[in-house]
């Protein structure tokens, strides 16, 4: 998603009038929490803007949640884009917790495989989509990610799970956060309380509803499924169009998704057109429809021909007289 990133809050407080104020102005000052850091530009023609104290209250989270053992040179590789959000937040993660930061943005396999080898990382951060493009590649290349300990990644589908905890020895964290939220919201713990294919449940200081699809300000019955809805610490405020407010102070993520036994959330969809851990709801398309005039009648599972349903005449129905 394309981000734009606001260089320093002086741009609006410089000095105007003449032609050299800008180069006389002072910019030794650094950005206050308030500055806005990213704007967020939304399909639905609203923005959402990240400033700089929802940034680095992500990059805190991220650090706060690694309880384990941190290896003597830790080393972060990162297949994220490192213009969008969470590849921001991941990077201003690694500098505050003094983690090497190797960016290999693309999900280029070959590239990703190079950076590993040259690096030896023990932290390896890619989507769902990066991961299944580096399974693919032969066996022996695996090696290269043999010093890989934690891989965090978005819900993975049961294959993709169970093949990526065969070929590498890791633990795998699997989170979800939309850009709107800084990209961290929910997560799975560091234990062995992690429930796989789920994204967990919300961080602290984050608050999650599960609303009925279309109707945000009404939340759906215990263990049904419906969108998605976040508020919290490091969620982005948010303009309507035209600068009109919008929604009610909980982002829409879109995203269908119900929440299970001790607050974990399992997305119905991992959003990248591939199902989740958790079947996706169909709707029944009702009997006849969808067909084209004049088409065969379609046959069933042991080649026989379904019945058509009786089409209706397109005059009025008159009664024998």
């Amino acid at each position: 998603m394309p981000v734009h990133v606001v260089a320093h809050r002086d741009l609006d407080r410089a000095p105007g009038g003449r032609a050299g104020a800008l180069t006389d102005w002072n910019w030794s000052g650094g950005p206050e929490p308030q500055d806005v850091a990213v704007v967020v530009p939304r399909r639905d023609g609203t923005s959402v803007t990240l400033r700089h104290r929802h940034v680095v209250a992500a990059a805190h989270q991220i650090v706060a949640r690694h309880t384990a053992p941190v290896p003597r040179r830790p080393r972060l590789l990162s297949l994220l884009p490192p213009s969008g959000v969470r590849g921001i937040v991941v990077g201003t993660a690694a500098l505050l917790a003094g983690v090497h930061h190797v960016p290999a943005p693309g999900g280029d396999p070959p590239g990703a495989l190079r950076a590993a080898r040259r690096h030896a990382p023990t932290v390896l951060v890619a989507t769902p989509a990066d991961l299944r493009r580096l399974l693919r590649r032969p066996a022996h290349e695996h090696e290269a990610l043999a010093a890989v300990r934690t891989v965090v990644t978005a819900p993975l589908d049961p294959s993709t799970g169970e093949r990526l905890r065969a070929a590498l020895d890791a633990r795998v964290v699997e989170t979800y956060g939309p850009a709107a939220a800084a990209g961290v919201a929910l997560a799975n713990p560091l234990t062995a309380d992690a429930r796989p294919g789920t994204a967990g449940p919300a961080l602290p200081g984050t608050r999650a509803r599960i609303a009925v699809e279309g109707f945000p300000e009404v939340d759906v019955l215990p263990g049904h499924a419906g969108e998605l809805l976040l508020r919290g610490p490091r969620t982005g405020d948010l303009a309507g169009l035209r600068g009109r407010p919008a929604g009610d102070g909980w982002p829409r993520t879109g995203r269908p998704a119900v929440r299970g036994p001790g607050g974990f959330g399992t997305l119905l969809d991992d959003g990248d057109g591939r199902g989740g851990a958790a079947p996706r709801h169909r709707r029944r398309r009702p009997a006849g429809r969808g067909r084209r005039p004049g088409a065969a009648p379609r046959r069933g599972r042991r080649g026989r021909r379904c019945a058509a349903p009786p089409r209706r005449p397109a005059g009025p129905v008159l009664s024998p007289g």
